[in-house]
């Protein structure tokens, strides 16, 4: 059963921080910035999606030693900055969604050779939809600077995005190629940002409050079923681009009735609706922060509960 949990604020007081005013303990000021994390621990947040691939970095050739490497990488990038509405119960823009390329991505032959061989038809589409937007093309060290400057100048609290892992592998792997001096970013750990910010995985809490909705649509749709071969539980239709019940495009399509489009620019838009969804049923207390690779946790998770509560009616399928 899904509920909303609404934040008691009169368990928060200034009193009940139990912060003195003598010499070294926190200003009134400070005290007051601390009631309001707490009231609202999403803060300003910066939502981003990033439309990636992997791409062949190898090393070496002809005689040398030849060093196999894959790297996943964005070529568009999009963000936009929102702060939660309590009154109002909605998420208010701070700073409208920004869309930009890679223009090494689509520049530099060897990654715009490996795009077309991937996909000659999907990069066709966004070399369309760069034409139509204005060719918003911006250099990977470029774009760097520009994401800090919004970061710091609209004093953002926490990162979202859905299934963080993968965009923030993508983030710390541009970073790492193009702009390895950028001291604002840790290419050696796996979340990229500081560690003074928050993240929030999107998919993470979307599942944690609507998993059951999930589970009984991907039941009732055929998502979820047992594999004609393995005779094991499979949690999407097909192996290789089939989108689980974990997918973006699958939640955001039961819970909201959008389609995705796969740009990073509408992506982000629709994932702000997500996760003002999500606000409006759980309020922010009751999101989960700072959950890294959770896509392992969730598959696990969810078959789990597909065993125990569907497993007669998966007998037959």
């Amino acid at each position: 059963m899904e509920t909303r949990s609404k934040l008691n604020l009169n368990k928060l007081s200034i009193q009940s921080l139990e912060f003195k005013t003598s010499r070294g303990c926190k200003s009134k000021r400070k005290l007051r910035k601390e009631f309001k994390r707490q009231a609202n621990p999403l803060g300003n947040v910066l939502l981003f999606d990033t439309e990636s691939t992997y791409f062949d970095v190898s090393e070496g050739s002809g005689g040398e030693r030849r060093v196999d490497k894959r790297m996943l990488m964005p070529f568009q990038i999009a963000f936009g900055i929102y702060r939660w509405n309590e009154r109002e119960g909605r998420l208010d823009k701070v700073l409208d969604e920004q869309m930009f390329y890679v223009s090494e991505m689509f520049t530099l032959r060897r990654y715009r050779s490996q795009l077309e061989n991937i996909s000659y038809q999907y990069q066709q589409k966004h070399e369309r939809n760069m034409e139509k937007t204005g060719f918003p093309l911006l250099a990977a060290k470029e774009f760097l600077t520009f994401f800090v400057e919004m970061v710091n100048k609209y004093n953002v609290n926490t990162f979202c995005a859905y299934n963080i892992s993968w965009d923030f592998e993508a983030f710390k792997n541009l970073v790492w190629t193009f702009d390895p001096e950028n001291e604002f970013f840790r290419t050696n750990f796996d979340n990229p940002f500081p560690s003074e910010y928050r993240y929030l995985d999107l998919m993470h809490n979307t599942y944690k409050i609507y998993s059951y909705r999930l589970i009984e649509s991907g039941v009732n749709d055929g998502t979820i079923h047992r594999n004609g071969k393995t005779r094991r539980i499979d949690l999407k239709k097909d192996k290789g681009n089939g989108k689980g019940i974990y997918s973006a495009q699958y939640a955001m399509y039961n819970l909201l009735g959008i389609e995705q489009r796969h740009f990073a620019s509408h992506d982000v838009i629709d994932e702000s609706r997500l996760l003002e969804r999500c606000v409006q049923d759980a309020g922010t207390q009751g999101l989960e922060y700072n959950i890294m690779h959770p896509y392992k946790l969730l598959y696990q998770r969810v078959l789990e509960t597909v065993k125990q509560e569907y497993k007669e009616i998966l007998k037959t399928t």
